[in-house]
């Protein structure tokens, strides 16, 4: 995916969250991009995980 076609599908997916929940959160989005699954980030809430960059799938520097 380039970068035109992320920007499109992050507006894409804050659109709907926006319409579904009435508010943006970045962790919805890296979930939503299948950047972030369930169980990282249940990890990263509970302090398994220091840091969501750490198991991340993607690089997150574009």
């Amino acid at each position: 995916m380039n970068r035109q076609e992320l920007k499109n599908r992050i507006i894409q997916i804050s659109n709907q969250l926006i319409e579904d929940k009435g508010f943006i959160c970045s962790i919805d989005i890296l979930r939503e991009l299948d950047y972030l699954n369930e169980t990282q980030i249940k990890n990263w809430r509970i302090g398994k995980v220091q840091y969501l960059e750490k198991v991340c799938g993607k690089n997150l520097g574009l």
